[in-house]
């Protein structure tokens, strides 16, 4: 019997950890252009390292998941898909949830005690 083993690195990123933007793309199934589009409509931020190589912050990827899940399964463009995340972090959220996870990736507090009341 044959027995594989297969070796695993992870690391933590954190605030001031930046990922290639050519990852950004395989984790979250966008092309670079759609990045660059996300980062000028102000979804995330982005940096050109040295020519040709852009990076995104490791914070944005929950919120840029999110957008690649928008643009696969629903067919929203990318100006769309910035809108629905924009529309779905601005409104005040159920007390009895947490807010989703593109919330928490742009605003940790966002929602918090803001309780939509029926009218």
């Amino acid at each position: 019997m044959v027995l594989v083993t297969q070796v695993l690195e992870a690391h933590v990123l954190g605030e001031g950890d930046w990922i290639a933007a050519s990852e950004i793309c395989q984790l979250c199934r966008l092309d670079l252009d759609a990045v660059l589009e996300l980062a000028a409509l102000g979804v995330t931020s982005s940096r050109e390292r040295t020519p040709g190589e852009w990076q995104v912050p490791a914070t944005a990827l929950p919120r840029l998941r999110v957008v690649g899940r928008l643009m696969r399964d629903l067919g929203v463009n990318v100006s769309g898909a910035a809108l629905a995340l924009d529309r779905s972090c601005g409104r005040p959220h159920s007390a009895s949830r947490a807010p989703p996870a593109c919330c928490r990736a742009r605003a940790p507090d966002c929602g918090r005690g803001n309780v939509r009341t029926a009218r």
